[in-house]
């Protein structure tokens, strides 16, 4: 009789210690959401307050805020295509805002402040996107030359999408367009540049035309040293298949043989790399050699060119 008491008062005892539980880390994830949301709120303030979104013309979500007589300050965001901006060091970029919206919808999907956040994420993004796409195709600034800052913008549009379905709020349709065009405009200079600099490359080779038969043979010894290595595994699985089948008749005479020509081809492919290292080697050199000779040609002729211009003193 008393197990059978026993049994409902420690399911019921059980059930409040569980039920406690779960109001704690309710508790606990109640708050963490706040704190989430109140660190998105202070972003959010911080660019509504730098960027003048307040009193934001009516001709783009990016126009600023600027009044009669004002100075628009390099921070904040120019027209389209503003290449003149400062570097993001200091200012809130598409990445730092991002974070904290996908940290908050991670943890309350749908809370009020993400329609807000994904705002200003599609502006901050189209922003960088503009940026990017014109410093890159004019090659200016070192650390858009490359292309890579604009391909790593590129690939923030899925980001943002993503973003947006975990938040439970749709991005505006307007800036999300805008997003859009910008990103294709933007795949538009970095396939450019990446034309170019296979172009470059070619130029290159074509400013020292005695290193392409080294070019050539380093190629060529390249796709040796490939097939060569294709055979090692070939003939390392033919020994070690050998050694599996065991004593039988002839067993030892396969196995030396296979050992054989392992060790045969591993030597030969060792010999094809030492060859592709030194025709590498020796075509780097002889380029640089070349390039090198090349520059002084030219600068030499800059320099005499502007000392004809000179005038007698």
């Amino acid at each position: 009789a008393l197990a059978a008491l026993a049994v409902p008062i420690v399911a019921m005892a059980s059930a409040t210690i569980m039920e406690r539980a779960t109001d704690d880390e309710r508790a606990d994830r109640d708050d963490e959401s706040a704190r989430r949301a109140a660190l998105l709120r202070e972003m959010i303030a911080m660019l509504e307050r730098s960027e003048g979104v307040n009193g934001a013309k009516a001709d783009g979500p990016l126009s600023p805020c600027k009044e009669e007589g004002e100075e628009e300050s390099p921070g904040r965001f120019g027209a389209a295509g503003d290449d003149d901006d400062d570097d993001d060091e200091g200012q809130i970029t598409f990445d730092d805002l991002a974070s904290r919206v996908q940290e908050l919808a991670e943890i309350t999907p749908g809370a009020p402040e993400l329609e807000a956040g994904l705002s200003w994420c599609a502006k901050l993004l189209l922003k960088e996107l503009k940026i990017a796409t014109v410093k890159t195709r004019k090659q200016v600034d070192l650390k858009y030359a490359d292309g890579h800052k604009l391909r790593v913008l590129l690939d923030n549009e899925e980001v943002l999408v993503d973003i947006a379905k975990e938040a439970r709020f749709p991005v505006p349709r307007e800036v999300l367009a805008s997003v859009r065009a910008a990103c294709l405009e933007g795949w538009r200079v970095w396939r450019a540049q990446k034309r170019k600099d296979f172009m470059k490359a070619a130029k290159m080779l074509a400013l020292a035309k005695e290193t392409l038969p080294w070019v050539v043979a380093n190629s060529l010894a390249s796709v040796l040293s490939t097939t060569v290595g294709t055979m090692s595994m070939h003939y390392r699985a033919e020994a070690l298949k050998t050694l599996q089948t065991g004593a039988g008749t002839g067993a030892g005479t396969s196995f030396r043989a296979a050992t054989k020509a392992m060790v045969l081809v591993e030597l030969i492919a060792a010999m094809t790399r030492v060859l592709q290292s030194q025709f590498a080697s020796y075509s780097r050199m002889l380029m640089g050699k070349t390039v090198q000779l090349k520059l002084f040609e030219a600068l030499l002729n800059k320099d005499m060119t502007w000392w004809g211009n000179q005038k007698e003193p």
